[in-house]
């Protein structure tokens, strides 16, 4: 378990964390007070159908799973046992083509799932039935282009989007934008932009402390920021 590593979710219940082991479509549990590993599902442990380009890890406390994106479906991964189940294929979901990145809410009941053709899609875990949340033509503010990390507030029924837009030339700067997305109305406000600078990552990938109402974003070259809303200010905390 050395390669590389992506798709962060945390457990609220517990603070572990589990992410996706790049190379082998494999979940991994890391204890935050020790950093041990451990498999949780992939590379033989867990039975059902095999991952296929994993991706988009979410939590479900409330039925001690993890819901992920496996090239056109979305599963369902036992967190005791690493058992995969499909729960729907995006097929059936709005005719989803290109989901890459969900978030649950608070009551296990919805997910919402980024697709970068139809914008941000809701799915009701209960029902089965779909609605687009925001896309270019449901809501209105700035257009979604490359709309990638996506964090809910819970508190205040609003989703945080991290947004890539499109170079108009190979040589210019990457822009990456941060959304925050009204969940009933799908309108949209710019909350934060920044340009690249010469030998920075781009980032601003959010994160939700539910408990304490707190908003974190990641920066470029690797900083970790708390963020205010109302203000659109943020504090760097980690560089």
């Amino acid at each position: 378990m050395q390669g590389y590593l992506r798709y962060m979710a945390i457990d609220n219940r517990d603070g572990h964390i589990y992410v996706k082991e790049l190379e082998s479509d494999t979940i991994i549990r890391i204890d935050p007070l020790t950093g041990n590993r451990t498999i949780v599902s992939g590379d033989g442990t867990g039975t059902g159908d095999d991952f296929n380009g994993l991706s988009g890890l979410s939590v479900d406390t409330m039925k001690d799973r993890i819901l992920a994106i496996s090239s056109s479906s979305l599963i369902s991964v036992n967190l005791q046992s690493g058992d995969r189940n499909t729960i729907t294929s995006f097929p059936d979901i709005g005719s989803l083509s290109l989901a890459t990145y969900t978030t649950i809410n608070n009551e296990s009941s919805k997910v919402y799932i980024v697709d970068l053709f139809k914008g941000i899609v809701e799915f009701d875990l209960e029902t089965e039935v779909a609605r687009i949340v925001s896309s270019d033509e449901v809501g209105s503010g700035p257009e979604l282009n490359e709309p990638t990390h996506i964090a809910v507030d819970r508190k205040n029924n609003r989703l945080f989007v991290e947004d890539y837009n499109d170079k108009a030339n190979e040589d210019d700067p990457i822009n990456v934008e941060l959304l925050v997305v009204d969940i009933e109305t799908g309108n949209r406000i710019q909350l934060l932009s920044l340009f690249e600078q010469e030998y920075e990552q781009m980032a601003l990938t959010p994160a939700v402390d539910q408990a304490n109402d707190l908003l974190y974003i990641s920066m470029p070259n690797r900083g970790v920021a708390i963020f205010d809303v109302e203000t659109k200010q943020y504090l760097m905390i980690s560089q």
